[in-house]
């Protein structure tokens, strides 16, 4: 109840054009959570995909890259990793298919130079 509250106050902050955008935003996310909840199969939001290579099938096929207008950096992933998830997929709970792709900004530039794997496979060359 607390976010409620919380919501409630901002409409004697805002315009009355504000609260009503606002108003008609959480109406329509209620209604589509609602329904991705009763669904069958029943669908999820995915996050999970943070610190993953985007060139994974399993990435590639459910986001698509969110555009940054400058570099994305980063000292802790490599290049070519999700840094993190502008936009959640819609997928179905069991993971059989997916109904909406999400978006991810990649890293683009980073002081790691390869996964550990990579190490990895290396060693087999």
């Amino acid at each position: 109840m607390k976010n409620v509250d919380h919501f409630k106050s901002l409409r004697n902050v805002q315009s009355p054009e504000v609260v009503e955008k606002v108003d008609g935003f959480m109406k329509e996310f209620l209604k589509y959570s609602w329904l991705m909840t009763v669904a069958f199969p029943k669908m999820v939001l995915n996050f999970n995909v943070k610190g993953e290579r985007f060139d994974d099938v399993q990435v590639k096929e459910r986001f698509v890259k969110y555009s940054a207008q400058d570099d994305v950096s980063s000292d802790d992933l490599p290049v070519g990793t999700v840094y993190l998830v502008a936009w959640p997929s819609v997928d179905h709970l069991n993971g059989s298919n997916i109904w909406k792709k999400g978006e991810v900004v990649v890293v683009s530039r980073s002081s790691v130079k390869m996964y550990e794997n990579d190490f990895e496979d290396m060693e087999h060359m």
